[in-house]
């Protein structure tokens, strides 16, 4: 999906996962209908970056199979252990149910 440098781009998966919402849906039909369609505001708090994905990804690693505690993790990154916490249930959270 490229509609512009304002616009962002889509994982082709995410991309027709976000089409089957009712945003996703409202936004192609006001496209297909020559409509100026605008993405919805961000939510407020801070962004979800690859880099702080990476990051997050990287720390659930260290503490779930390295056994290294979220107060130890939170020192080495001059954070709280519960940003450290957060970030780490966050991204465990993005990821599919096991079957």
């Amino acid at each position: 999906m490229t509609y512009g440098p304002e616009q962002p781009h889509f994982h082709w998966t995410c991309h027709q996962k976000w089409q089957s919402t009712s945003d996703g849906k409202n936004f192609q039909s006001l496209r297909v209908r020559g409509q100026q369609a605008k993405f919805p505001p961000f939510k407020p708090g801070r962004r979800v970056t690859e880099e702080s994905l990476k990051e997050a990804y990287s720390w659930a690693i260290t503490h779930y199979f390295r056994g290294i505690s979220f107060d130890e993790i939170a020192g080495q990154n001059n954070l709280s252990r519960k940003s450290v916490e957060d970030r780490v249930k966050s991204i465990i959270e993005r990821f599919p149910a096991p079957t």
